[in-house]
């Protein structure tokens, strides 16, 4: 025989050299995934499982099976999926599935380590049809910094001091590094100190701060500069805060009024 969509079976009369063929119609399984390449821990993962019957007859008693990455927890799944938390699996039962026809389920995880998840999944099928599919997705972390900048004092008078507070959070998954604080002071200031977990320098109007090699998740620090008033109005102090992580720096700026009494 000769096996195509479907099976013929070709009988030959060899004297006269003449071969005839009869169709035999078959099912047949295909099983394909759809997700994304890349996911930042704690955001979703969803995966779309497609079956398909290419064959010339109905597929019968049409099962479909997700084994989820360990590194991947079940939130839910379309379509009546039963989720086994002993076996990490989701299992639909499909029924019989027509020729040519089609049909999609989805599954939806929460990334929680880093690194390369493998999500498999097979299609089984009456006269032992099965069909496996496997998709990679990459699992990072990923570094969140929030900036805080607060006056200590405010308002003060020409000739009082203040400070001001600079809180650095990283709220993210992922270490921070190489992380630079820059402060712009106002003119009607004068710098008088300033203190944080690295040494700093004057530029100027600028205290510039050493980098921070590495701020860990969920981890956080503060700097302090102090300054005196030496001329009235509503000033801004200005910081700027970049890592190697950040494709665009973070700007935060606080108001204070300097005022006198003349």
């Amino acid at each position: 025989f000769k096996q195509k969509t479907a099976y013929e079976i070709y009988q030959c009369d060899w004297s006269s050299d003449v071969c005839s063929s009869d169709l035999v119609v078959a099912p047949q399984l295909t099983l394909t995934q759809n997700g994304p390449r890349r996911r930042y821990l704690g955001r979703p993962a969803t995966y779309t499982l497609t079956v398909a019957n290419p064959g010339t007859a109905a597929a019968t008693a049409v099962t479909v099976v997700n084994y989820l990455p360990q590194a991947i927890q079940f939130i839910s799944a379309s379509d009546g999926g039963r989720f086994d938390p002993a076996q990490g699996t989701v299992t639909w039962t499909l029924g019989n599935l027509g020729a040519g026809q089609t049909a999609s389920v989805e599954v939806t995880g929460m990334p929680r380590k880093p690194g390369e998840a493998r999500n498999f999944a097979r299609a089984i099928a009456a006269r032992d049809l099965k069909a496996d599919s496997e998709f990679m997705t990459l699992v990072e972390g990923v570094a969140a910094i929030l900036l805080e900048v607060v006056d200590i004092e405010d308002p003060i008078e020409v000739g009082a001091e203040t400070s001001y507070e600079i809180r650095v959070i990283n709220q993210g998954s992922k270490v921070a590094t190489n992380v630079r604080i820059t402060a712009s002071v106002p003119q009607q200031f004068t710098i008088l100190d300033a203190t944080g977990p690295t040494d700093y320098r004057i530029e100027g109007d600028k205290i510039v701060f050493e980098p921070i090699p590495r701020l860990g998740p969920r981890a956080d620090t503060a700097f302090r500069v102090y300054v005196s008033g030496q001329a009235a109005g509503d000033v801004r102090f200005r910081v700027h805060l970049a890592t190697d992580q950040m494709v665009d720096p973070v700007l935060e700026e606080e108001s204070t009024r300097i005022y006198s009494d003349q």
